[in-house]
């Protein structure tokens, strides 16, 4: 009886664990995904690594966190006139390499992403539909997505969204 259980319990304990499900925008990585109380969502920290940033340090992302809200603003070092390049940098010492690389996602403008910010088990995340907004496009959770399923986005590069697709070539 005792060893019964402890299976269910195993059992139990194995379904309950969250399976993240790769986000790919335009066949790019992205970012993570969980269903948390019905809603996919990604973690902050996942669009701040893919928009250039760290969690500690957001606005390098062009991110800013108060409360519930996420916003975006226009990062001072793509105020120039390739606003999607950076400068790239030697690994070994970190001096510039004089070559550009260019990001392939942009902050293009300030707004408000999402007023829905949630924190789950220590992290805070944002619903998905929230930036397929950001990015101009829509997102529509669907009937079944399996744990670990990859959700494929697709985007045009849109100027008037928030982030837009980076020239990836230049």
């Amino acid at each position: 009886m005792k060893n019964a259980i402890i299976l269910t319990l195993s059992i139990l304990g194995f379904t309950l664990v969250e399976t993240p499900n790769p986000v790919l925008i335009n066949g790019k990585p992205f970012a993570n995904a969980l269903t948390i109380n019905g809603v996919i969502a990604i973690s902050v920290e996942d669009l701040a690594k893919a928009l250039g940033g760290t969690i500690a340090n957001l606005q390098q992302a062009g991110l800013t966190l108060q409360g519930k809200k996420l916003s975006t603003f226009v990062p001072a070092v793509q105020a120039s006139s390739a606003p999607n390049a950076i400068a790239a940098r030697d690994a070994a010492s970190g001096m510039p390499t004089g070559k550009r690389m260019h990001k392939v996602f942009v902050v293009t403008k300030s707004t408000d992403v999402s007023t829905a910010v949630f924190v789950h088990q220590g992290k805070a995340y944002v619903p998905l539909a929230d930036v397929a907004r950001a990015f101009g496009g829509t997102f529509t959770a669907p009937a079944h997505l399996p744990p670990g399923g990859a959700i494929n986005l697709n985007f045009a590069r849109n100027p008037a969204a928030a982030v837009t697709v980076g020239d990836v070539n230049g």
